[in-house]
């Protein structure tokens, strides 16, 4: 008989006091199937928060703005739909290798800063720790003949060699991110003024006249599946964070305007942090998602109160949106044939 391999995770009714949190090691960030640009090197790795719809229906309200993938690629619409938070960043040593400690029970996604605090490679899929659980990778989409590389030996790695490190907030605080909270204040201080009294540049800077100017991802699934391709990625790639570095250097803006526009332009260029409260959202008042954050502990390294179960997850739905009347079917919740007899699927925005 094989051998009984012991628990590696610390959840549920087994949790135990004192033992390690979630980690999350990197062998090597260099190592990718699509090669980084040459002569870039990455600093940090950012952990970011992606955050579920709420609401069933696509584009209510509109997150943000997405790539259209049917006849036309470069066609922007309403098809984002998930809110984003910056958790913090850690470093990378010289060898590509990273150690660090992430949060048990959140939806999150990596991203490969340079030294000027740029995404410069970035998820599109993203991952899931639980409690206690170690999470290894070779690389950042590690190449095909790695699969059948011997098993490696950790302690080489610099980083393996100290205690892993505890994620920093880029700006001194962690929330989620949005034009109308973070961007717009930077807009209407740095930009618009500027451009009017030199009488070039764009002149009206609200979310949906930035469309062609901030959005870049690189995602073209054929090419690129589950991640982007590297260097032609937000800020580093976009109109709009090519034109923010510059001004930065030339020193017309802050490097904390330079570093927050950079963030938000990494995160997807985001209209909105939640899917709820969308006119306090547009006054520029800070809204937290509905789901999976404590905004007293947004980072959460200790894990959210309480398991999260199928019971418990419908429950949250309906007290969110009782109008829909969630029930928690005898099958599973995507079984069309358990659905309720007045179920009228609709379709959002650009569907």
């Amino acid at each position: 008989m094989p051998p009984i391999l012991p628990d590696r995770t610390n959840v549920g009714m087994d949790r135990r006091e004192g033992l390690p949190g979630a980690r999350v090691m990197i062998a090597n960030v260099y190592k990718s199937d699509i090669p980084l640009p040459k002569g870039v090197k990455i600093e940090y790795v950012r952990i970011v928060q992606n955050f579920c719809k709420t609401y069933f229906q696509w584009g209510r309200p509109m997150i943000g703005l997405a790539l259209s993938y049917s006849t036309n690629p470069k066609v922007l619409r309403s098809d984002e739909h998930t809110p984003r938070a910056p958790l913090g960043i850690v470093p990378v040593e010289e060898d590509g290798s990273a150690y660090f400690y992430a949060p048990p029970g959140k939806m999150l996604m990596f991203q490969l800063l340079d030294e000027e605090f740029r995404a410069v490679h970035s998820m599109r899929s993203v991952t899931y720790l639980h409690g206690g659980e170690l999470l290894t990778c070779t690389g950042c989409h590690a190449q095909e003949d790695t699969r059948k590389a011997p098993a490696m030996d950790t302690s080489s790695l610099t980083a393996m060699r100290r205690k892993p490190s505890v994620p920093q907030p880029e700006l001194g605080r962690i929330e989620p991110v949005s034009y109308f909270r973070q961007i717009r204040p930077i807009v209407q201080r740095s930009c618009l003024p500027c451009h009017a009294k030199e009488k070039k540049g764009p002149q009206a800077m609200d979310y949906p006249d930035l469309g062609d100017l901030f959005f870049q991802t690189s995602q073209v699934s054929r090419k690129s599946g589950s991640r982007t391709i590297p260097g032609y990625y937000g800020a580093r790639a976009c109109k709009l964070g090519q034109a923010v570095y510059q001004h930065w250097k030339d020193k017309k803006i802050s490097e904390a305007d330079y570093r927050q526009v950079s963030q938000w332009l990494d995160c997807n260029s985001l209209r909105l942090t939640a899917h709820c409260e969308e006119q306090r959202q547009l006054a520029g008042e800070l809204v937290w998602p509905q789901l999976d954050i404590d905004p007293n502990d947004p980072l959460g390294l200790e894990g959210s109160p309480g398991e999260m179960t199928p019971g418990r997850t419908f429950a949250d739905a309906t007290r969110l949106h009782p109008a829909q009347a969630y029930t928690v079917f005898p099958k599973t919740a995507y079984d069309r044939t358990c659905a309720p007899t007045n179920y009228v699927p609709r379709r959002g925005p650009g569907l």
